[in-house]
C-alpha cells in the first residue's frame, strides 16, 4: 500500500504537535500494510513527513521512502546529496512538456495518482488545498492532520 503526503509549506500548528500526529498516523498505516511512502521536498510539512518516515524506517526496515522531485538536478551540492542519500529512491516524473512553474502541481498530482492514502496537513487555500481537492476527485483515502490538531491545540491553551 502506498502513502503520499500533502501539506502547506508553512505550519499553522505547533511543530511538535504536527510531527507527533504525523508519526502516530504513519505508524498506524504501516501496521495496516503501508510499505511505500512518497514525499515531496518543499516546505515544513514535507520535512516533517520525511523525518517521520525515515525515523520509522529504522524500526520497519521493509518500508520504502521515496523522494519525489519536480525538477531533475544533475549537479547538487554535498549537503543536498547527504539529504538525498537517506531516501531509498529519488523519482523525477517525466514532466518535460510541463512548464517549469507548473511542475510542483504536476508532481503533487503524480504522487496522489500513485498513492492509496494521502496524509494531509491542509487547513486553508493554496497549492496543498488544490492537491487535496484533486485527491478527493480521485477518491483517495485522505487523513487530514488538521482535523485533530486544532482540537488538541485548543486543549493546550
Amino acid at each position: 500500500m502506498t502513502v503520499c503526503f500533502c501539506g502547506h509549506s508553512k505550519l499553522y500548528s505547533k511543530y511538535d504537535l504536527v510531527k507527533g500526529k504525523c508519526h502516530e498516523i504513519v505508524r498506524d498505516q504501516i501496521k495496516k500494510g503501508a510499505d511505500s511512502f512518497l514525499i515531496g521536498d518543499y516546505g515544513d510539512f514535507d520535512a516533517i513527513a520525511a523525518s517521520v518516515c525515515l525515523t520509522l524506517k529504522k524500526e520497519y526496515r521493509y518500508i520504502e521512502v521515496c523522494l519525489i522531485l519536480p525538477y531533475y538536478r544533475p549537479h547538487i551540492d554535498d549537503y543536498t546529496q547527504q539529504r538525498y542519500n537517506r531516501f531509498d529512491s529519488i523519482i523525477t516524473p517525466p514532466l518535460e512538456d510541463t512548464p517549469y512553474r507548473y511542475r510542483i502541481v504536476k508532481v503533487n498530482q503524480y504522487m496522489v495518482d500513485q498513492a492509496d492514502i494521502v496524509i494531509a496537513y491542509v487547513r486553508s487555500s493554496g497549492g496543498a488545498a488544490k492537491t487535496m481537492q484533486y485527491a478527493k476527485r480521485k477518491e483517495k483515502t485522505i487523513l487530514n492532520l488538521t482535523d485533530t490538531l486544532e482540537v488538541q491545540q485548543q486543549l493546550c491553551l
